[in-house]
């Protein structure tokens, strides 16, 4: 079954391309549902933003853009309560965002402020894999994927990401395989509240 189906979903991410890079597949894969996304840092390139935006829509994500510094995100009271607001406007049961274990500041700031957003309301948590996680991020679920499909949503990207970061899209490692299937994105359920 898809990981993202029974529920409405909330992902929020710190970058433009981290919904396709860490959770598009499963995003994929995962129809029919009702998944909306906030980036944090939405404005530091008007590349990527268009991408993003065109990814998002063609998928049937609605996505919501804050305009925070790359590289510098704030954790602080106003980033708190736009998460807050944004699960409010969304509904979701299920929010998957960073991983704590992340060498980049802007996913780490992402997951600090997630976790005090939800703090007190019976929702989901799951961290998504990422380029930048360390070795201590141990999955323990996995979604099968087309990875096709998910490299097509991430290729109008490739122009405008680093080589090293291009290499990591395209590797076929980038992608898990788990028990014969061969592709699926990994992630983490940190917390799960069972519906009654």
């Amino acid at each position: 079954m898809a990981l993202l189906t029974r529920r409405t979903s909330l992902i929020v991410a710190a970058h433009c391309d981290d919904v396709e890079l860490s959770v598009g597949g499963t995003l994929l894969a995962s129809l029919p549902r009702t998944a909306h996304a906030l980036i944090m840092v939405g404005d530091y390139s008007p590349a990527r933003r268009a991408i993003c935006e065109a990814n998002l829509e063609a998928i049937g994500v609605n996505a919501t853009y804050l305009s925070e510094p790359d590289c510098d995100l704030p954790v602080n009271r106003s980033n708190i309560k736009a998460i807050e607001q944004a699960i409010d406007d969304s509904g979701a049961r299920v929010i998957v965002t960073h991983a704590l274990e992340d060498t980049h500041q802007d996913h780490r700031a992402t997951r600090l402020m997630v976790e005090t957003a939800i703090r007190r309301r019976p929702i989901s948590l799951i961290e998504m894999d990422s380029p930048s996680v360390t070795p201590a991020w141990q999955p323990n679920c996995w979604q099968p994927i087309d990875p096709e499909a998910k490299h097509r949503l991430l290729a109008p990207y490739l122009p405008h990401v680093g080589e090293d970061l291009a290499r990591w899209w395209e590797c076929p490692h980038a992608t898990a395989t788990v028990r014969g299937i061969p592709a699926c994105e990994r992630f983490k359920t940190i917390q799960w509240w069972c519906d009654r």
